[in-house]
């Protein structure tokens, strides 16, 4: 049937009573701005056939904020369907209900990064302290026996906890640290490597010494977790450490450094890590450094980039050069001659934006 953006009631109704699919698709998506008039058929939809529309009925209950749908959202998040598991969970973040705890948590370890992104989010919205005890329940559970991974409840039990690890960045209760200590002292490396992420994303100086612990380890991700997190805390002796990395095996890591280094610290405390990654052999590096260097005093080594054998590392050169309003960054774009069209269009549109600047500081 044909309808509006602004259903009447009636229309609604209608709707609701249609055998066409598309028709229930609307009405479980336009229901929630009808008020409670159509809880019992959204209640109706939410075991129905077509995926679309249990996850559509599950969200507008949700925004009518039916606590009584709850018991049947819950079991939404073990739908087959990806779509279905990623709206029950965006669903339950509407009710702050200790119910809906744990199974969101398993939601954690759900193969859909987008269902697990809005477990976290729904997560971060319940009571603290009802938050708190599951998870110390939880964490509390897990055995030596849990890291071998040889049952699938193990496994459960290990992605869940390493999927808390990286929600731990987006919570704001004070008792993270308690996990995060547990998730930094642990036998399961990917674990530690989140929990480390965390600490940097966190800027949480109390784990300084744990990271620097594990400054050196054998794993090169968790490596990589570190040096970002390292970055991201204050230190003394800090610039000296992570010029250490300078010439670490794991490109990104260096990749990092590129990107770091010329947005903290002057030119003349650098300028050997300049030198190398200006001309280093990997590509990612030598883009993350032109992506970093935003100021005048770094135009020799733009003008080298600019030049790069690789487009994406021209390209990122180019955009550098039109964040620095000088007139030599104008000559060297204007002076500039490029063959890939993607570049071309970087370099143009700095030269529009440096004239338009010139233009304005001259005025």
């Amino acid at each position: 049937m044909e309808f509006s953006s602004d259903l009447s009631d009636q229309e609604l109704a209608s709707l609701f009573d249609s055998p066409d699919y598309m028709d229930l698709v609307v009405a479980a998506r336009k229901a929630s701005m009808h008020g409670s008039n159509f809880v019992p058929d959204l209640l109706s939809l939410l075991d129905h056939e077509f995926y679309e529309i249990r996850g559509y009925a599950a969200r507008s209950l949700a925004r009518l904020g039916v606590s009584e749908a709850v018991p049947q959202i819950l079991p939404l998040l073990d739908d087959d369907m990806e779509e279905v598991r990623f709206s029950a969970a965006d669903a339950l973040g509407y009710f702050q209900d200790d119910r809906i705890i744990r199974p969101l948590l398993l939601a954690l370890a759900d193969p859909s990064r987008e269902t697990q992104r809005l477990a976290v989010i729904a997560l971060s919205k319940q009571d603290s302290e009802a938050l708190y005890q599951e998870i110390k329940s939880w964490v509390g559970a897990i055995t030596d026996h849990d890291y071998s991974m040889d049952t699938e409840e193990s496994i459960i039990r290990i992605d869940v906890s390493r999927g808390l690890m990286e929600a731990f960045s987006e919570f704001e209760f004070s008792w993270i640290s308690e996990f995060l200590a547990f998730g930094l002292d642990n036998p399961d490396l990917e674990m530690v490597r989140l929990a480390a992420i965390t600490v940097g994303r966190k800027q949480m100086q109390q784990f300084l010494p744990d990271l620097l612990a594990l400054q050196d380890h054998a794993d090169d991700d968790l490596r990589l977790a570190v040096v970002f997190s390292l970055t991201r805390l204050q230190f003394d002796g800090k610039l000296d450490l992570l010029l250490k990395y300078q010439q670490d095996s794991y490109e990104f890591i260096r990749q990092i450094l590129a990107t770091y280094l010329p947005l903290h610290h002057h030119i003349s405390d650098i300028s050997t890590v300049l030198e190398e990654f200006s001309q280093h052999e990997v590509s990612i590096v030598r883009s993350a450094l032109a992506s970093s260097l935003r100021s005048i005093e770094y135009l020799t080594y733009l003008e080298r980039l600019l030049h790069d054998n690789n487009p994406y590392v021209r390209q990122e050169a180019a955009r550098s050069l039109g964040q620095i309003t000088a007139s030599e960054s104008l000559d060297i774009l204007q002076e500039h001659e490029e063959t890939d069209e993607l570049v071309k269009v970087a370099v143009d549109n700095s030269i529009h934006k440096l004239q338009d600047n010139l233009d304005v500081s001259s005025a």
